[in-house]
């Protein structure tokens, strides 16, 4: 699992530089297109991880419902910050649009590496049951 995980997440880091040098090249229409597919692909991202992996993680391991937990709500919280991007675009407010979106992407990139972090956990204990 973790290999289609790290596969979607390479694909959306491409999609990550394609908004960014949208927002570089101050170009309000290509900076909202950019960013609206980004958009689309995270929340469906977001969706397929909600409601497909972890309630089924969640289930088999309930000690790691915690840990689950903080990922969901973290895409909530992604889901929110896109409405303020879009406002600052539509507002002509570039500059903070580019500031709230690189916020963004950190943040993301933090919240990539504790999923894949928590999915490395689950696959090696798996491979260390012993059944």
């Amino acid at each position: 699992m973790i290999s289609r995980v790290g596969a979607v997440h390479r694909s959306l880091a491409a999609m990550f530089e394609e908004t960014r040098a949208a927002f570089r090249d101050w170009d309000e229409a290509e900076a909202a297109a950019a960013f609206a597919r980004l958009r689309e692909e995270l929340e469906a991202h977001f969706e397929k991880e909600d409601r497909l992996y972890y309630p089924a993680i969640r289930a088999l391991r309930p000690d790691r419902a915690e840990a689950v937990n903080r990922v969901g709500t973290a895409h909530q919280q992604f889901v929110r910050r896109f409405e303020l991007i879009v406002v600052q675009i539509q507002a002509g407010k570039l500059n903070e649009a580019e500031r709230s979106f690189e916020e963004f992407a950190e943040a993301f990139i933090f919240h990539e590496i504790r999923e894949e972090d928590l999915i490395r956990s689950l696959e090696r204990d798996l491979a260390n049951a012993r059944f």
